[in-house]
């Protein structure tokens, strides 16, 4: 009896506990008459409803926006204090959006932001801003520790003099489609992150300062936009960039290219650029002031390829159409297993060195020999100094149909090619093959092999170690 009455009182209390709570419903804002009766003001003139100044969304008190804009005014502040709004209609905002911890928006229609967005700082990832439709940032969009993700129906349009700052602590994940206009910038000093094949336009600035931008979707930047990143920031790419204006990798920071960059404006290298695996084809400019490890690298007609004191490592191809310019204190090494082929023109100014391939002092044979190819077209304009070491090859190549007579190596006055003989076992000497012409006015040290083949020719100062004269074979 003394259990049971026990019980009794168990289930009594429990009764009146739930009673009494109160469960979170929704402030729903679907009409006039809905805006009002909850204390909201209605805007007659453009048929919208404001909540009150410094208005608290919390967790006992979600919003549901339908069917109605939801108008905050200039001045004006709605705080999401640690609660959600569901928007399925449009939020026009002119004053101040603020995230506090645990506040959550899910955009499922349209947000025009004329004022300010700011994710304030809290517990990383405790802040939620999902986009599966519309913004329109004419504004400032601020997230300092919060997680923003445009979903893949997403779009976010980012207008001229618009802002969007993604901080340290912050999180920006783009699987939809994102436009950056001209004179709009988006700055990131934390993780960005792009998987989007309808992915990133860019005509304004984009600018990544000690942050981690991955890009494994599709970017494209336009005429007049800019890609810039700083102070030991990372750009992985495993997707592709197609770039119409300025891509700036500054120093310190580090580009990975696994993907397929299409340059055919300005792309600049302060820093590290590793080519793993990825491939560059450029009919633009591309300026090297520091290091490249290139797998491939095309140089179309009319594309530029400069290396001003810096250090371009070939692995992979390298083929030139346009031109290549090896400046005074930059160096061209083609390292084992690599090959240029030269289609057009390749200058090495005084004081540039090209290799090939990288190493000076083997101990053993390892890998494939580097390969320079010149082709009937090609001209190579050396002024400062060539090392075609032992295992290297480089051939001179002619017209089939007009022996002797096609592709050209001139070695200017006081310039210098050495053609090396091996330095271990199991490794050739350099050779030189030479269909077409290669004019002596400097210096050719030959302690490899030089063959002036079907009707080559070395006209000039002599070469040490003169080259040996081949007949035409059947394949020639």
């Amino acid at each position: 009896m003394r259990l049971l009455r026990l019980f009794v009182m168990v289930v009594f209390a429990c009764g009146f506990f739930f009673s009494q709570a109160k469960f979170a419903e929704p402030v729903t804002i679907t009409s006039k008459h809905t805006c009002t009766t909850n204390n909201f003001t209605w805007n007659p003139s453009s048929e919208s409803c404001s909540p009150p100044n410094k208005y608290k969304v919390t967790f006992n008190d979600p919003m549901v926006i339908q069917n109605i804009t939801l108008l905050i005014p200039k001045n004006n502040i709605l705080i999401i204090d640690g609660g959600i709004i569901y928007n399925y209609s449009t939020i026009k905002n002119s004053g101040t959006i603020k995230f506090l911890s645990q506040g959550k928006l899910y955009n499922q229609d349209t947000i025009n932001n004329f004022g300010k967005i700011l994710m304030e700082k809290s517990t990383l990832g405790s802040i939620t801003f999902v986009n599966f439709k519309n913004i329109n940032n004419s504004g400032k969009i601020t997230n300092e520790t919060g997680l923003f993700t445009n979903n893949e129906n997403g779009a976010i349009t980012n207008n001229k003099d618009a802002t969007i700052d993604n901080n340290s602590y912050a999180i920006f994940n783009n699987k939809g489609a994102i436009t950056n206009n001209k004179d709009a910038t988006i700055t990131s000093t934390g993780p960005f992150s792009n998987s989007s094949k309808t992915g990133i336009n860019n005509s304004g600035a984009i600018t990544i300062v000690n942050g981690h931008f991955t890009n494994s979707g599709a970017i494209t930047n336009n005429l007049g936009g800019t890609i810039k990143t700083f102070s030991s920031s990372s750009f992985f790419i495993g997707g592709t960039i197609t770039n119409n204006g300025d891509i700036t990798n500054s120093s310190r920071s580090i580009i990975t290219n696994k993907g397929t960059i299409t340059n055919s404006a300005t792309l600049t290298n302060d820093g590290v650029f590793n080519q793993s695996g990825g491939t560059i084809t450029n009919t633009g400019t591309i300026t090297n002031n520091e290091t490249i490890t290139n797998s491939a690298i095309t140089t179309k007609s009319g594309g530029k390829t400069t290396n001003s004191g810096g250090i371009i490592t070939n692995s992979g191809g390298i083929t030139n159409d346009g031109t290549i310019t090896n400046n005074s204190g930059a160096t061209i090494t083609n390292e084992s297993g690599g090959t240029i082929t030269n289609n057009k023109a390749i200058t090495n100014n005084f004081g540039g060195e090209i290799l090939n391939p990288t190493n000076k002092n083997p101990t053993s044979a390892t890998g494939k020999q580097g390969t320079i190819i010149n082709s009937k077209t090609g001209t190579i304009t050396n002024s400062g100094k060539i090392f075609n070491d032992g295992g290297g090859i480089i051939n001179n190549n002619a017209n089939k149909d007009t022996k002797g007579v096609g592709g050209n190596i001139q070695n200017q006055s006081k310039a210098f090619i050495y053609n090396r003989a091996a330095k271990a076992n199991g490794i050739s000497n350099g050779i030189i093959n030479n269909y077409a012409k290669i004019d002596d006015e400097g210096t050719i040290t030959n302690k490899g092999s030089i063959f002036n083949i079907c009707g080559g020719t070395t006209p000039g100062n002599p070469i040490s170690s003169p080259p040996i004269v081949q007949p035409c074979s059947d394949g020639d």
